[in-house]
């Protein structure tokens, strides 16, 4: 599904959404979005909590044990702030953001012997401030691209 799509199904409480099954009594997957689904206990369609550590927080596993992974939040109009961490095999991986006013503020820890590649949400790389350390990759629509090593970081864009 695309993004979007995603926040509307998260978000809203009319048919089709999690919301619609919530306010009907579900508190699992159903088979189909309609009231009469025969079964009521599958992983169908994905999961929201998946869409929040990966789309809403933007984490994302590289490989295995988080060696290598990738932080690209999505910070559109309807969600302000997102917080999310998990314990790896290197330590504990974080990612934290909130929008306040026009900018994005982004932390990321990574832990050591893992490095990060960070979709800060801006216009372009001018539009971002990073710390010494913080390598610079490319650009993407909507978002300038860094790497960084192992530490905890403050980035801020303005999309």
């Amino acid at each position: 599904m695309p993004a979007r799509a995603d926040h509307a199904v998260a978000t809203q409480r009319t048919y089709p959404s999690w919301g619609y099954w919530f306010d009907n009594g579900g508190d699992t997957m159903w088979e189909m979005w309609e009231l009469d689904s025969r079964s009521r206990d599958h992983y169908f369609m994905g999961t929201i909590v998946q869409w929040l550590y990966e789309n809403v927080a933007g984490l994302r596993a590289g490989d295995e044990g988080y060696r290598t992974f990738t932080v690209r939040p999505d910070a559109r109009v309807g969600v302000d702030w997102a917080r999310t961490e998990l314990h790896t095999v290197r330590g504990p991986v974080a990612v934290s953001w909130s929008r306040i006013d026009e900018a994005v503020r982004l932390t990321v820890r990574v832990p050591v012997g893992s490095t990060a590649e960070i979709h800060v949400p801006a216009a372009t790389r001018g539009d971002t401030e990073v710390p010494k350390g913080v390598q610079f990759v490319r650009t993407e629509p909507g978002f300038a691209v860094f790497r960084a090593p192992h530490g905890e970081w403050h980035l801020r864009g303005r999309p």
